[in-house]
């Protein structure tokens, strides 16, 4: 699992969870990156 934000084609945040993991690609977590 993982969650990237990307601006005008260009990632600008990656986070990529370790097996079984779901903190840096929760909602909440993305959301504060933006």
């Amino acid at each position: 699992r993982y969650a990237m934000v990307a601006d005008a084609g260009m990632v600008t945040h990656l986070a990529v969870e370790p097996p079984g993991g779901f903190e840096v690609s929760t909602a909440e977590t993305v959301l504060a990156t933006l």
